[in-house]
């Protein structure tokens, strides 16, 4: 087993660039916007060679320093103001995990959360893997209480079977670190190349639960952003520290695969009005969904919202009961 203690960042590009950490938080969403749509400022010119070789080759990357640390102390405090808020139905819109503290939908749970999923490090990195046309199908958060084991398997962050289809990969994993991510507090555990097995774990391994001879354990900074290819193999370690590893995860996929959750629905139409072009290109908000047909805050949505949920919930359940024993 090996750790990745620091992947190769910026400093090898030979550019002079403004860290992103040093931008203002709320104007940041502006900027971005402005920066995006210059046609004559190049995305490509912002990743180093050796972020997008890693991507293609690895699967994965760490963009450093992303969040600066007043933005960092400013999430951790709404995180805690929403857990507190939701209580045991922390993360019911997505999963609610057995002792572990999630939270779900968050770009519906204050615009703190906005700027991050349009960052201009990541929407090079997200087009690298996925190509110029994809979706934001959730920001989550995942916090690893102190001496806890959650007992993850061996899994690729796709919903149908984590194998690239026709076009490639379809599927994108951002974790942004609020903690330090360590070995000893179960940094994100991978296995380098994965996703260009064609495979997935449970086919490929005996125990799912087992150590992989060839994973590496991913170190980084609070601050730091892990973005990673959606097929790789990657699984978390135990929290031995006496102190909570928090972060935010981020699901994206190709345009043309079903977001993890339905953006149309789960936004609230004052946070959609909120949106700026790009943001509602990325959150899918213009998208022909059935959406567009049924109001989905009206009676009729809200009965079939329930629906869905219940659907879900019932999902969660039968996979967690077929879970292989450890």
């Amino acid at each position: 087993m090996g750790v990745v203690t620091k992947l190769p960042g910026r400093e090898d590009s030979g550019k002079v660039l403004r860290p992103i950490a040093e931008l203002p938080l709320y104007p940041l969403r502006l900027y971005n916007l402005a920066y995006y749509n210059q046609a004559s400022l190049k995305m490509d010119n912002i990743l180093t060679k050796t972020q997008r070789q890693q991507l293609n080759e690895d699967g994965f990357t760490i963009l450093p320093g992303v969040l600066s640390n007043e933005q960092l102390a400013a999430l951790k405090a709404r995180l805690e103001e929403l857990w507190l808020e939701e209580g045991e139905q922390a993360g019911h819109e997505v999963i609610i995990e057995p002792g572990v503290r999630r939270l779900a939908n968050l770009i519906n749970k204050g615009e703190i959360f906005q700027p991050l999923f349009t960052n201009l490090l990541l929407l090079e990195a997200i087009e690298i893997v996925l190509g110029p046309k994809f979706r934001l199908g959730s920001l989550n958060a995942r916090a690893i209480p102190p001496h806890t084991d959650p007992k993850m398997p061996w899994h690729a962050d796709t919903d149908y079977g984590g194998k690239p289809d026709k076009k490639g990969f379809y599927s994108l994993t951002v974790i942004w670190m609020l903690d330090d991510f360590t070995a000893a507090n179960g940094g994100t555990h991978i296995v380098p190349g994965s996703h260009r097995s064609n495979t997935v774990p449970k086919e490929a391994m005996d125990d799912i639960y087992a150590p992989h001879p060839d994973e590496l354990i991913v170190e980084g900074q609070a601050g730091d952003v892990l973005v990673m290819n959606g097929h790789c193999w990657h699984t978390g370690g135990a929290n031995t520290t006496d102190t909570e590893r928090r972060a935010l995860l981020g699901h994206y996929n190709r345009a043309d695969h079903r977001q993890q959750t339905n953006q149309q629905v789960m936004l609230s139409p004052q946070v959609q009005a909120q949106m700026n072009p790009l943001e509602r290109e990325i959150l899918g908000l213009n998208d022909w969904k059935i959406t567009r047909i049924i109001n989905p805050h009206s009676p009729l949505g809200r009965t079939l919202k329930r629906g869905l949920d219940q659907l879900r919930t019932t999902k969660q359940r039968l996979t967690q009961s077929q879970r292989p024993p450890r």
